[in-house]
């Protein structure tokens, strides 16, 4: 090998991967399952290097105060001397995913509500006006059943005033 002029200089391998693998006598089959173990294995091998794929383990938050330990770590959390298993963590009922996004689902919800109520009772109240018309109708369509009653007959309902008829108008 030689360093002048600031370039590296590899020599040349006397044969090339082909001619290695033809006087080895490999057949073609051969050379692609040899190439293909070696990048596997170079990926396994790459794998086992790896740091960020060794199993995590959450941080340790615990501090000394006044002699007593405060905090959280994987296996406890401690309370003024008090060790309590993480675990009882897991029975906790604390909402599961997105909070904000069960909460703006809530509210949702409670207009959806408040848009139907709103809508029922508008339905109600305009049923409600209805009936009341339709009673004030019979009312009135009764009244002046009676008042004909009243009315002798060969007479004309607008030929006689009120009162007169035999009685006083209910």
């Amino acid at each position: 090998m030689s360093y002048e002029h600031g370039h590296l200089w590899i020599p040349a391998l006397p044969f090339s991967p082909d001619e290695v693998a033809e006087r080895l006598g490999l057949s073609h089959g051969e050379k692609v399952d040899s190439a293909v173990k070696a990048i596997v294995q170079a990926y396994l091998d790459s794998l086992a290097v790896d740091s960020s794929l060794s199993p995590v383990r959450p941080p340790s938050w615990v501090a000394d105060v006044g002699g007593l330990d405060f905090g959280i770590d994987s296996k406890f959390i401690y309370l003024a001397g008090l060790k309590i298993p993480t675990l009882i963590l897991g029975l906790l009922p604390l909402p599961a995913g997105d909070f904000d996004r069960q909460k703006r689902y809530q509210q949702l919800m409670e207009m959806r509500r408040d848009i139907y109520y709103s809508a029922w009772r508008a339905q109600t109240l305009e049923e409600f006006k209805e009936n009341v018309r339709k009673l004030r109708e019979r009312n009135e369509h009764e009244r002046e059943l009676r008042r004909a009653q009243r009315i002798p007959p060969g007479l004309s309902p607008d030929s006689v005033a009120p009162g007169e008829a035999g009685g006083a108008d209910p």
